[in-house]
């Protein structure tokens, strides 16, 4: 039975007319679309069962007690495959594949990201790490075009000695302290253009605890070093040598 209230018009379905324009007991069911105004929503306080797809706007909401809110989606056809999760219960916001962990929001704006529900790259204040192997493909059939890594200082006024990338080498001491054993790095020479020039150097620690450079690339010219102190260098006529040959 319909029953619409005199005193305010609210209509009930097979029950009393209540507090909302539009009350029902039971099931409902709409042949072609459910239209609510940009302006409202939807609000569901039990479980919802949709048998086709759903387009929503603005989001889908499941609020509970502690003010998380999930949005799920799952396939019937198997316990947990497609079974999508989006939480969040700290200000962060998690994205999970059946139970697994695929992907972290932070509040500070951070990104996670997961395989097997284990961290394999997340960005922070200082950049990005990649906590496991760092693979870059290139399926190029052309035989000059293999996959590059590429580090660009994009500086407005480029000088000597500018510092154009590094590439740092940690590892645990014995005592699990995060120890840098190795370093390449390379800076400017000169940026004239027309006469610009590039230095690159490879660096190690020693037992004293001090990264010395070993080896430098200036343009054309290689060098060796001991100790931060130039040895050998080539040059157009062989090799030069400062010091002694033993």
């Amino acid at each position: 039975r319909i029953t619409v209230s005199a005193a305010n018009g609210n209509v009930g379905v097979g029950k009393a007319p209540g507090t909302y324009k539009f009350d029902v007991q039971g099931s409902a069911n709409a042949t072609t679309a459910l239209q609510i105004p940009t302006s409202g929503g939807i609000t569901v306080t039990g479980n919802s069962t949709f048998g086709g797809s759903v387009t929503a706007a603005k989001s889908i909401v499941k609020t509970a007690s502690n003010d998380t809110f999930t949005i799920e989606t799952v396939n019937t056809g198997s316990a947990l495959a497609a079974h999508t999760t989006l939480t969040n219960s700290d200000g962060n916001v998690y994205f999970k594949v059946g139970t697994e962990n695929a992907l972290t929001l932070g509040l500070n704006g951070g990104v996670d990201l997961y395989y097997n529900n284990e961290l394999k790259f997340n960005t922070h204040v200082s950049g990005a790490r990649v906590t496991s192997n760092l693979n870059l493909y290139s399926t190029d059939a052309t035989a000059s075009n293999g996959p590059d890594l590429i580090l660009t200082r994009n500086s407005a006024t480029p000088a000597a000695s500018d510092d154009l990338g590094n590439i740092q080498f940690f590892g645990e001491s014995s005592t699990s302290v995060s120890t840098q054993y190795g370093h390449i790095r390379s800076e400017i020479s000169s940026p004239t253009q027309g006469a610009t020039k590039g230095n690159m150097y490879i660096d190690a620690l020693d037992t004293d605890g001090t990264l010395y450079t070993g080896i430098g690339i200036s343009g054309k010219v290689a060098k060796l070093y001991y100790s931060d102190s130039e040895r050998l260098a080539t040059t157009s006529a062989g090799l030069d040598v400062t010091g002694t040959v033993t």
